[in-house]
């Protein structure tokens, strides 16, 4: 591989003789032997101009194109004198003329025109000139910030009207062959670097440049995360921060977001945050590492708590405790990462103002036990705060009111349910439940989350237990697993007695009480008894399981013996029948 560098073409580069000579007539008409010359040739020409001494007999050859600088910076434009001239042997008017076609030499048409003792003598024709490529402005080393483009590029002069080809090498493996005298290497990175060069060449032959490389400026990597207090309690007024150095770095830069948050004091790779007492929150913050060529790499960015009333936490869910009985209250402390203890408020006997009626810390499950409730007289209204790891006391949480149910016995033997709504979120229905013994207790019905009344219109007859529920559409998870759901509410459980018949009746003539009975029921007969009267009970089944007589105007009769459940008493007095339903429950 060879390299040019030519700032002013000189006169003898590489000589390699023409073995055609250009013979010329010596007719002065006789059009010249027209000959093809490669630049970094040397060119004989044979001349008879009749007349001149040899000492006194000079041929040059001049340009018939004009020079344009810009078309070949550092051309010859300069016409070429012969530098040698003979004699040819065996004549005495005959000459041999030398020419030496130097590198950057102008392509094109030459005039040939001898010169006796520097006077024009003729102008005997012409010479045409090739020239192979010639690099006038080589490539350069070339560095570039990682992801910019890098640029190599070559001045280089060849036959006019000709297109050069170059062939672009990256540590000697070609890359790119083109007409275009320029090479981009878009986005550089690590692996663009290296060495480059490049082969011109067209059918007179080839140059090649000198070698040049390609660098990446050096580029500050990334520090990390800012190092400091990430939380911090109200009475810190500033605090510190750093950052890695690095080598490359040639300034830093800290950034505070939001700016109300405080005033940064900046020293390279530290800081320190004079923090506003009136702000509270979330800051972030993370530096910049200056590069005076390539521009800025940022560091990973710092969360930092700033202390401050925290807002209000959350009640999931208030509701009866299935183990005690009493209410309980329900929230998910997962949310409230810096609470360090939840505070339980109950609504006192003045409207709207609360007193604190218990703690929990955040290492137990998320609930606690009103163990001074009376689900059965009354509902009551709650909210929940939490101490942060400062001791602050957050916001107080919205309230959640339980549900009181009241039934009671219409005047036609329905039931009636009334109970006070749930409040605190909004949910879609409320579940009546229904059974005939606190621990058998069966979903009823559901009714829209607006209403909170019920009318039952066909109960069961005896007994029947009530229950008014609900369940947060969202759940609640209070972190703990040995309960399938803490989702749901419920209300106090109320009872009534359903007879299916009205005992008091002044057109029997008796009366029986009391009702319920559990051992002894007494029969008050209202007339004069001349003679016994029959009675018959019959169970629920229609099976008569008691005869007995009426002989007095009160009697008594042992029903201990019985089933519990609900029985008829059936009387046959002058000749009318009357009945009455009585329910037998044992203590």
């Amino acid at each position: 591989m060879k390299s040019f560098l030519l700032i002013k073409p000189i006169a003898i580069l590489f000589i390699l003789a023409i073995s055609k000579l250009s013979a010329f007539s010596q007719d002065p008409n006789y059009p010249i032997y027209r000959d093809t010359l490669i630049v970094g040739d040397t060119c004989i020409l044979r001349q008879d101009p009749g007349y001149c001494s040899l000492d006194k007999m000079v041929a040059m050859l001049s340009p018939d194109n004009v020079y344009w600088p810009e078309y070949c910076p550092g051309c010859n434009p300069d016409t070429i004198f012969s530098f040698k001239t003979e004699l040819v042997p065996g004549t005495d008017t005959a000459f041999y003329f030398y020419f030496i076609i130097p590198l950057g030499t102008l392509s094109g048409g030459y005039g040939v025109i001898l010169l006796c003792d520097g006077a024009t003598m003729s102008n005997w024709g012409r010479i045409t000139a090739y020239t192979p490529p010639v690099i006038w402005i080589q490539p350069s080393d070339t560095k570039v910030c990682a992801g910019d483009n890098a640029t190599f590029s070559v001045t280089a002069y060849g036959n006019k009207n000709e297109n050069l080809n170059y062939k672009w090498y990256h540590n000697d493996s070609l890359i790119s062959s083109t007409t275009e005298s320029e090479l981009i290497i878009e986005s550089a990175m690590a692996n663009d670097t290296g060495r480059y060069y490049c082969v011109i060449n067209n059918q007179f032959g080839n140059d090649t440049t000198q070698t040049v490389t390609l660098d990446l400026h050096p580029f500050p990597g990334n520090p990390g995360t800012p190092v400091g207090p990430e939380r911090f309690c109200y009475d810190i007024e500033s605090t510190a921060y750093t950052i890695t150095s690095d080598p490359l770095a040639t300034g830093y830069s800290w950034h505070l977001i939001p700016d109300e948050a405080g005033t940064i004091e900046q020293y390279d790779t530290t800081c320190t945050i004079s923090w506003d007492p009136a702000f509270s929150g979330i800051a972030w913050l993370h530096v910049e590492l200056i590069s005076g060529n390539c521009g800025r790499n940022t560091s990973d960015t710092l969360k930092i708590t700033v202390p401050g009333i925290s807002a209000a936490p959350e009640i999931c869910i208030v509701g009866i405790d299935g183990q005690t009985g009493k209410y309980r209250i329900i929230w998910e402390k997962v949310a409230y990462g810096s609470a360090q203890l939840f505070r339980i408020y109950r609504e006192s006997n003045q409207a709207d103002v609360y007193l604190k009626i218990g703690t929990v810390d955040t290492s137990e499950i998320s609930f606690f036990v009103d163990s001074s409730s009376v689900p059965d007289v009354l509902p009551h209204r709650y909210k929940i705060s939490y101490l942060d790891s400062c001791g602050l006391e957050s916001e107080i949480s919205p309230y959640h009111q339980t549900m009181h149910l009241v039934a009671n016995i219409g005047i036609n033997g329905e039931v009636n349910l009334i109970w006070s709504e749930y409040g605190g979120i909004p949910f879609p229905t409320y579940t009546i439940y229904r059974g005939s013994h606190p621990d058998s207790m069966d979903l009823f019905i559901q009714v829209p989350s607006t209403v909170t009344s019920y009318k039952d219109i066909d109960p069961p007859i005896g007994y029947v237990y009530y229950q008014i529920g609900m369940s947060n559409p969202a759940g609640c998870d209070p972190v703990k697993k040995s309960e399938s759901d803490y989702s749901s509410s419920l209300s106090n459980m109320d009872q009534v007695l359903v007879t299916g018949v009205n005992n008091v009746d002044e057109n029997k003539p008796f009366k029986i009480f009391p009702n319920p009975v559990s051992d002894m029921l007494q029969i008050q007969y209202k007339n004069v008894v001349k003679r016994p009267i029959q009675f018959t009970i019959y169970n629920s089944l229609g099976k008569a399981v008691l005869e007995e007589y009426i002989r007095a105007g009160e009697t008594r009769v042992d029903v201990s013996s019985l089933s519990p459940g609900i029985d008829l008493l059936q009387m046959l007095d002058d000749s009318e029948t009357y009945s009455a339903r009585f329910v037998i429950r044992r203590k």
